[in-house]
């Protein structure tokens, strides 16, 4: 999709300004047929989106609405958009992005707003220095992953999990594997599952879904539905509770065991007019599970199932429901509703009044926008769709929270 950034007032001379300014701060890269600006009249600029944004079109629109029209001016743009942000911490998000738009060179200037003592700008400084890449921000922000708000905590993991290699990063992220609220241990999850981290083992089961096992002292069964599809165990040890008696699907999957058994015997009919098979498998989920989806062959001889993903999840969830699984049971929808709840709490609060960027008496017009306010841009929950639905068998399309 072509993006035009049209001007308010007809000038050739401001055009040829603002294409400038965004190819300086947007270099044309490799793979990029075109420059980042070019200037089509007085009244409008095209803008090419290059590859280093694909599928990030929104943050390179946001960035090109900060990008300041004096590049030689970045120090005194920077210490202006500090001084505004301490003066009104309501102010951050487009702090935050006039910050990035300004590079490199605008880190040593908002360095020292890593440790600053209001969470909100110190936030904005280190969401900045993150997308800058920059290792000082990588304490401070493992600080604000243990000891911030829920959503600052979060937003702190997600950004150690897009940084670059860095071993402190991961052994910073590990402990909270362990963290008392869940959104904070699933974001952790997805955070070290990014940035490879070998302490997740994740294994595809025959090319239908991954299942990833998460070293964690609370226990868990997590199920994703956006993306790859995964189950993710939380708690290597996790295992089917004995004795166990349990059936399912109108007796097509019966599952046994009793005290002190170290394998559970599984009874399995595909559909009613096959023979019945009974197999073994270990307890453990992270056995139990790929069980339940592989698929015996002559290439994998293994035992198996060959269950979907959705009637893996059916099973799972069943002896869950039962009581033969002691740890929590979360699906993404279960995320999807937290973070709108919290949304919902910060709505309450009395926004204070947003700060505008050309009233900054250092850098007046300073950038592409009319002003640093972010009212009216639409939330990343605002966009966030919904999950496609989960193909269970028809037994246990109700048994799985939503």
């Amino acid at each position: 999709m072509p993006l035009k950034l049209k001007l308010a007032t007809s000038s050739h001379t401001r055009a040829r300004t603002i294409q400038s300014a965004i190819n300086s701060t947007f270099p044309r890269e490799p793979r990029q047929k075109n420059e980042t600006a070019r200037g089509e009249n007085s009244d409008s600029v095209e803008l090419t989106v290059p590859p280093s944004f694909d599928g990030k079109t929104e943050d390179f629109i946001q960035l090109i609405r900060h990008v300041p029209l004096d590049i030689t001016a970045t120090e005194t743009t920077a210490i202006a958009v500090r001084k505004a942000l301490i003066a009104n911490p309501g102010s951050a998000e487009a702090a935050m992005w006039r910050f990035r738009s300004l590079g490199k060179r605008a880190l040593p200037v908002i360095q020292d707003l890593y440790d600053y003592s209001e969470e909100e700008p110190r936030m904005a400084a280190l969401r900045a220095g993150a997308a800058l890449d920059d290792p000082l921000a990588v304490r401070p922000l493992l600080a604000m992953s243990r000891t911030g708000t829920t959503d600052n905590r979060i937003r702190a993991i997600g950004l150690l999990g897009d940084m670059g290699f860095n071993p402190d990063v991961d052994l910073g992220l590990r402990p909270l594997l362990d963290d008392g609220d869940v959104d904070v241990r699933l974001a952790t999850y997805e955070a070290l599952l990014k940035r490879k981290d070998p302490i997740i083992t994740r294994m595809t089961i025959d090319e239908k879904f991954d299942v990833a096992i998460v070293p964690s002292e609370k226990e868990m069964v997590y199920v994703a539905q956006s993306g790859r599809p995964t189950i993710a165990v939380f708690g290597e040890d996790l295992s089917v509770e004995r004795p166990l008696t349990v059936s399912a699907w109108s007796n097509r999957l019966m599952l046994k065991a009793d005290s002190g058994d170290d394998q559970l015997q599984v009874f399995f009919r595909q559909r009613p007019e096959i023979k019945p098979e009974i197999q073994l498998s270990n307890p453990r989920l992270a056995e139990f599970i790929p069980f339940l989806g592989h698929t015996t062959s002559v290439e994998k001889p293994l035992p198996g199932l060959g269950l979907s993903y959705g009637e893996t999840i059916g099973a799972v969830h069943l002896l869950w429901r039962s009581g033969y699984l002691k740890c929590d049971f979360k699906a993404e929808q279960d995320r999807v509703l937290a973070a709108i709840l919290r949304s919902q709490k910060d709505e309450e609060l009395i926004e204070r009044p947003e700060f505008e960027l050309e009233e900054e008496p250092a850098t007046p017009d300073a950038t592409l926008g009319a002003s640093g306010s972010t009212r009216g841009l639409p939330s990343d929950l605002a966009t966030m769709q919904p999950p496609p639905p989960v193909d269970l068998p028809p037994a246990e399309r109700d048994t799985v929270p939503r």
